[in-house]
């Protein structure tokens, strides 16, 4: 019976990787005005990295989230003289983060999740049906 959930397995490891996605996209939008951190300095964009797992046979079995890496950025200067955090010539560092690329991203990752929904459906109606029998 185990053979015949694995596909269900591998679409739940999708639907993990994509919340976390998820995730990240909502802590990028949140902290799209955040101009200082714990750590000193702007926000910087959040993404996953996927990796495929591979079972003891060598076949895919799933993905994970690898790590999550910062963007690389000089952030986005505004003139705000009165900004207790401005530089000295007046400048602020914004985080470089679009809105629109969030959503685009978050559109993917939404579908993404319901494609594996899909499939632990399928997957679910074909053990059910086979139990008819």
């Amino acid at each position: 019976m185990s053979d015949f959930l694995k596909p269900m397995e591998i679409s739940l490891t999708g639907m993990q990787a994509q919340k976390m996605k998820m995730e990240l996209i909502a802590s990028n939008v949140a902290n799209s005005d955040t101009i200082m951190t714990k750590d000193g300095g702007f926000y910087k964009r959040q993404t996953p990295v996927f990796e495929t797992m591979v079972d003891d046979e060598g076949r895919a079995a799933g993905v994970q989230v690898k790590e999550v890496v910062q963007e690389p950025s000089d952030g986005v200067q505004k003139f705000e003289p009165n900004n207790p955090y401005a530089d000295s010539k007046g400048y602020v560092k914004y985080p470089d983060i679009s809105t629109v690329r969030e959503m685009t991203d978050l559109i993917s990752a939404q579908r993404a999740y319901e494609a594996n929904i899909a499939v632990a459906s399928s997957v679910k109606n074909m053990i059910s049906k086979s139990l008819e029998i």
